[in-house]
């Protein structure tokens, strides 16, 4: 009897320890969960805080350049007004394609800025890397400034590369931004892209897998 009485009390005890070993490893699975999930909107959060951060620095840097467009549309409605009140509309036209021209680009630039700021969940799609650095080019170029020359050297043959387009854009917006800060004195900023396949070793040291992937490069100099 006392025997079984004590076989009996070590099965309670082994299952007691087993309910708690198993609350214990749902605690701590559900607290990984919550801290997994705290680092994700840390990340996204710092993420959007250097985007509207760049575009702080935009508005200051394409001020001036959003002012010529502006003056492009009002000056050539002014000649179209002046001339039609004189009764001399041949020649109008072209005034009508500049002020056009001016306020396409003007909605261009606006698009792309509400684009750049707005707050999106990653979309990872194969995006062409030369295509997206070129449509940047004078978006850059307005962000910078007329001190600094600003080269894109695209790379032929590059692959497509799986990225959120946004966010891609932001890096050498970004990039641009410290570049110019930089170089107060003016220079020149390269932005390049290359094809780069990574060994076991090099892809240890990015925490990416090997392979080939799509690089971007950037240099700038006096």
């Amino acid at each position: 009897m006392v025997g079984i009485a004590a076989h009996a009390a070590i099965g309670v005890d082994n299952a007691r320890l087993y309910d708690e070993l198993k609350h214990l490893n749902e605690s701590l699975e559900r607290r990984v969960q919550e801290a997994v999930a705290e680092r994700v909107q840390a990340e996204e959060a710092l993420r959007q805080a250097q985007k509207m951060e760049a575009v702080g620095q935009l508005t200051g840097g394409i001020a001036h350049d959003f002012n010529n467009l502006l003056a492009g549309i009002s000056g050539g409605l002014e000649v179209i007004e002046r001339r039609l009140a004189q009764g001399r509309p041949d020649g109008i036209e072209k005034f009508i394609t500049g002020a056009q021209t001016s306020a396409q680009r003007a909605a261009a630039l606006t698009q792309r800025l509400l684009a750049f700021s707005r707050r999106q969940t990653l979309d990872p799609k194969p995006t062409d890397v030369n295509r997206l650095v070129f449509g940047m080019e004078d978006l850059i170029r307005r962000t910078v400034g007329p001190q600094i020359t600003v080269e894109v050297v695209g790379a032929g043959g590059l692959w497509l590369a799986k990225v959120d387009a946004a966010q891609l854009e932001s890096a050498p917006l970004n990039l641009a931004i410290n570049a110019r800060d930089a170089m107060p004195g003016g220079g020149r900023l390269t932005i390049e892209t290359a094809n780069k396949w990574l060994d076991n070793r090099a892809a240890r040291e990015r925490g990416s897998a090997p392979g080939c992937r799509g690089r971007g490069r950037q240099g700038l100099g006096r």
